[in-house]
């Protein structure tokens, strides 16, 4: 069985590596820009900050921590949902044929995280330091 059962090929990985990349380069694209919409369409709520007397490093590190807590909210539903998503799909497959055990790679996805978190911040302090 080992001799004819399916094998992930170097193509297969590269090919699903590619697919992934050109999903990430949307995801980040889309973030990017829906962070900048949103902080750009705040101006007139950080504006009465510098009138308070707050200071423009001040303002950006507000705008810089709410981008984060929003990148890290989503994050968590996003976790929050893909494992529900996973537990559903392992208990199918456990159903119909082997038990099956759900491997989590960690490392690739606290590092497509953190990119998230990083175009996240950086897009809204960008559009924050143009309108404050």
């Amino acid at each position: 069985l080992a001799a004819t059962g399916p094998r992930s090929g170097p193509q297969t990985r590269l090919g699903f590596l590619v697919v992934l990349g050109i999903a990430l380069v949307y995801a980040g694209i889309a973030l990017a820009g829906t962070c900048l919409m949103a902080t750009a369409a705040r101006g007139a709520e950080l504006r009465p900050l510098r009138l308070a007397g707050a200071t423009r490093g001040q303002v950006l590190g507000v705008v810089a921590g709410e981008a984060a807590l929003a990148v890290g909210v989503g994050a968590a539903l996003g976790a929050a949902v893909a494992a529900v998503n996973l537990a559903g799909l392992a208990g199918a497959l456990g159903r119909l044929s082997a038990p099956v055990t759900v491997t989590v790679p960690w490392v690739p996805l606290t590092g497509c995280a953190g990119v998230c978190l990083a175009i996240g911040v950086a897009a809204s302090v960008v559009g924050a330091w143009r309108r404050a």
